[in-house]
């Protein structure tokens, strides 16, 4: 038996699990979907247990999604700009034409160094610029998991539908359910093109 298992991190956050019948449940950190079913703890606490079939996952992910891009949109706090030497002495001299300060030294810009300062460059946070790629490939990684993972599940789900699909037609009593099978096999076989597509941009 094969076991599929998606886990969906949100860290710190509660998201919505999107229902067939339009409602929604909210979730703390994260769900999973294992042997057919959704596992996940509300606000509270409390760990509920729910048939895969009550839940849609398409909506579900989208939503978290947009939250999760509506966060990342939020405007981050531009941060203060240090003067260069140059600029702070500058500055100090402007205060002493202004009787706000002591005696300051005024040397020409590109002239050379300003007195204790260094002939060095500054040197570039190169650990922030690890870490932020470093979390640019997880997210990637996790991104192609998921989506291994739902190919995974809708294609279970076609092979189950093929099988009603020839049932139905070998017995050819209901033509509207065989209609309509074939209606949902043909969706659950164009998302599942779409989402092959799309597991091809990942390494």
């Amino acid at each position: 038996m094969i076991t599929v298992l998606l886990l969906v991190l949100v860290l710190g956050e509660t998201g919505e699990l999107v229902l067939r019948n339009g409602k929604t449940l909210a979730y703390r950190d994260s769900y999973e979907v294992k042997d057919g079913h959704v596992l996940f703890h509300n606000p509270k606490g409390d760990l509920f247990k729910l048939p895969l079939s009550m839940v849609d996952l398409d909506k579900t992910e989208a939503r978290a999604e947009a939250r999760k891009k509506a966060a990342q949109a939020q405007p981050e706090a531009e941060p203060k700009q240090e003067l260069t030497p140059f600029e702070r002495f500058a500055r100090d001299a402007q205060q002493t034409e202004d009787g706000k300060g002591g005696n300051v030294i005024i040397l020409e810009q590109g002239a050379g160094p300003l007195p204790g300062t260094s002939t060095s460059s500054p040197s570039t946070d190169e650990g922030s610029e690890e870490k932020k790629d470093d979390g640019k490939k997880k997210e990637s990684q996790d991104n192609c998991k998921r989506l291994r993972t739902r190919i995974s599940i809708l294609e279970r789900e076609a092979t189950s539908l093929r099988r009603q699909k020839q049932t139905a037609e070998s017995r050819a009593t209901d033509i509207a359910k065989e209609n309509a099978l074939e209606k949902k096999l043909t969706d659950v076989e164009n998302r599942l093109k779409s989402l092959r597509e799309q597991l091809k941009n990942c390494k």
